[in-house]
Formats: C-alpha cells, structure tokens, sequence
C-alpha cells in the first residue's frame, strides 16, 4: 500500500516528491553503471545528457520559485 501512495506522490503535484527528481536520479544511476560497464554508445551518452537535464531543471524549477516570492 505504501508503494501506490509513493507512486501518486511523484505525479501528484505540489508534493515533495518530484517526478523530474526521481527519474532524474534513476537515469543518472542506470548512465553511471553502464559507463562503468563501459558501453560506449551514443543513446547512453543521450541518457546522460537528459538525466542531467531532468536533475538541473528541477533545480532551476526550485530557485525560480523562491525568487518569484
């Protein structure tokens, strides 16, 4: 049951789970085991490049809020 309430916090909005945080997160990881596994490929590179972008906008939503206050 915990499980379905944590799925519904991270598409829920004004929760302080974020989507963008969690996948973010979840991408970096799977960029960083492959890079470990040294695959060197141009859709993990991709994956790279969005994961960072997912982590970074989230952020950016954040600092962007509080200067609106």
């Amino acid at each position: 049951m915990k499980a379905k309430n944590i799925f519904f916090q991270i598409f829920s909005d004004g929760e302080t789970l974020s989507s963008k945080r969690i996948f973010g997160a979840i991408g970096f990881v799977a960029f960083i085991v492959l890079l470990i596994m040294n695959y060197d490929n141009d859709s993990i590179k991709t994956l790279g490049y969005i994961a960072s972008a997912l982590l970074g906008l989230g952020t950016l939503e954040t600092i962007m809020s509080n200067f609106k206050k």
